[in-house]
């Protein structure tokens, strides 16, 4: 068992209870960027009635109000931005339960985790060697966001236990590598 794996398991079944934020500062309140002619909701209404078939699913999403969640995180957003805001959070709040759906938002956030540690890198003008270079490229392609989201719009269902198993995420990181060194060559082809 790893050291968060220790850290993690002293603190099952513990309730923690948080309090409104409101409670803790009175004068302050949300801003909250009004959808006056409902551009923001039918957006990502037109979106739910699209891909979200499953009748619970649907009814969960429209309770979440992602459209009234997008509004209120960013308050100085244009009508453009707060739709694709709105429809970012509809889409990862539906697809945020499901093995399959979990393991795209994972790779997302690694995703662009990556890509931003290698652009720090560059605009810092770090040089890495091989290793290091492989391991950001790695999270920062597109390739296992690619691989996921594939399978999601093909209707493939991999269960947890396949998604979880040491041997496809090993099959995932060689595919990645592997276009990672392509995208290398092609490159150095070019300079």
């Amino acid at each position: 068992m790893s050291t968060i794996d220790r850290i993690l398991e002293k603190f099952k079944d513990i309730v923690v209870r948080v309090p409104s934020m409101y409670s803790l500062s009175p004068s302050w309140y949300a801003r909250v960027t009004p959808d006056l002619d409902r551009k923001v909701e039918e957006h990502v209404e037109s979106w739910r009635q699209r891909w979200l078939l499953e009748p619970t699913a649907y009814k969960q999403n429209l309770a979440a109000d992602c459209g009234y969640f997008a509004r209120a995180t960013n308050p100085n957003a244009n009508v453009a931005n707060l739709q694709i805001a709105a429809r970012f959070t509809s889409w990862i709040f539906a697809w945020d339960d499901e093995p399959l759906q979990h393991l795209l938002c994972d790779e997302l956030c690694s995703y662009v985790a990556g890509a931003v540690r290698s652009e720090d890198a560059f605009q810092d003008g770090v040089i890495m060697d091989l290793d290091v270079y492989l391991e950001n490229r790695v999270q920062a392609s597109a390739v296992y966001p690619v691989i996921v989201f594939a399978s999601i719009v093909q209707d493939i269902t991999l269960p947890a236990w396949f998604i979880n198993h040491p041997v496809p995420k090993e099959m995932m990181r060689h595919i990645n590598i592997m276009l990672s060194l392509m995208t290398l060559s092609l490159l150095a082809m070019n300079w």
